[in-house]
Parts: structure tokens; sequence; C-alpha cells
């Protein structure tokens, strides 16, 4: 049983341990290309699951099961499961495709690549801005230290530290003000508020969909 065995090493002390060693600096000295593993190799999440991870923080992913094979082109509408989506030779999902999805044309090999146009899609793509600002309008009522709280917990899955809690309100003063000097205007297909407070909060939660412990498995 496949799940026992999940279970089973979900449930050990192994598993529940911490990535980041106590001894860290020494232990480099020592097993700079950690032979021994001594700690857990940080690794980018999945293709499919960063897009769900992204859904599933704005409160926006269709979690139902089963259904139809949905074309990839509506990959950046459509709020289902990744796995849903085709993916096969003539049709993929262009997201997916630049952080690494399985290769179809290779018995669903999966590589691990670095590339600027990575970045670019979690700041510009359209899921990014919708998820966005779905998970900044729950922050309504809440003042600058609350929302910075509120924005790590949702997003992060974690409390903020001393010093990113005061960068992130530092950061939501600095943007309302600048929308507010010059006020946001609508654009065609811009998803964001015009609102320069409401604004400010979605562009930290695009920040925070672009930290490295979003899409990093530690």
């Amino acid at each position: 049983s496949m799940k026992h065995m999940h279970r089973v090493i979900m449930g050990s002390q192994a598993y529940q341990m911490a990535s980041i060693h106590p001894d860290g600096a020494g232990n480099q000295a020592k097993d700079r290309d950690n032979i021994h593993l001594w700690v857990y190799p940080a690794r980018r999440l999945e293709a499919e699951s960063i897009r769900d991870a992204v859904l599933a923080a704005s409160g926006e992913l269709d979690r139902a099961l089963g259904g139809k094979e949905i074309p990839s082109d509506n990959g950046m509408t459509v709020p289902r499961r990744s796995l849903y989506f085709s993916h096969h030779p003539e049709e993929r999902m262009v997201l997916l495709e630049l952080f690494d999805a399985a290769n179809p044309c290779d018995g669903y090999v999966r590589s691990s690549s670095v590339m600027p146009q990575q970045a670019l899609a979690m700041v510009n793509s359209p899921l990014a801005l919708r998820a966005s600002k779905a998970v900044a309008t729950g922050w309504a009522g809440l003042d600058d230290t609350a929302c910075a709280q509120m924005a790590f917990n949702r997003i992060l899955a974690r409390d903020p530290h001393e010093d990113e809690r005061e960068a992130a309100i530092r950061f939501l003063g600095r943007q309302e003000e600048m929308f507010r000097r010059s006020p946001p205007a609508a654009k065609p297909g811009d998803s964001l508020s015009t609102d320069p407070r409401q604004r400010a909060r979605e562009h930290l939660a695009l920040a925070l969909f672009n930290h490295g412990d979003f899409v990093t498995i530690r």
C-alpha cells in the first residue's frame, strides 16, 4: 500500500526534521557536497505544484475530483488542479513548461532549470495577478502590521521574521505613497485594483508569490 508507506514516511522523525542544521557552517566545511546527508537539499516545487499552490493560497483552487481533460490554453483562467489539463507533445501549458513540467516526448522525464522567464511569469502572469488580488481582498480592515502577518501566514505558511515584518510594513507604506502621487490607471487585462492602499497590498502578495520560500521545498 503506497498510501500506508507515505503515512509511515511522513510520520517519521527523520521526515519531520528541519532542513536547516544548527551546525550548518561546521558541517559545510566538513561535507560541502552533503555526501553524509546532514541537511535536506532544498529543491524547487514541481511545475504543477507551483500553479496549484498559487491557486490554493488565493482560495480559488477547485479541489473537485475527476472530470474531463481541459485544454491547456485554459490554464490561466480555469482553477482546476494542473493534472486535469492536457499535457502531450501537441498541447502543453506555457507556465508549466517554463517550470520544467514532465517532458511528454521523453517518457515524462523531469529536469530542473533556472531561467529569467520563470521570474517574469510569476510577476506578470494573469494567474499570479488574479491570485494576488484575491488574497489581498481578505485583508480589508486590517492595519499594515496585521496585513504583513496575514500575508506571510497565507502565502508562505509561516510567521514573518521581525526584519521581514518591518520590511513588509515599509514596503506597504512606500507603495501606497507612490500610488497616491501617481494613481494606477486601469489597463486592459489588468486585474489589480486602482485604489492606492489596496494596490499596495496586492503588490505585497505578488512579491511573496515570488519569494524563494514559496516555490522551494526545504
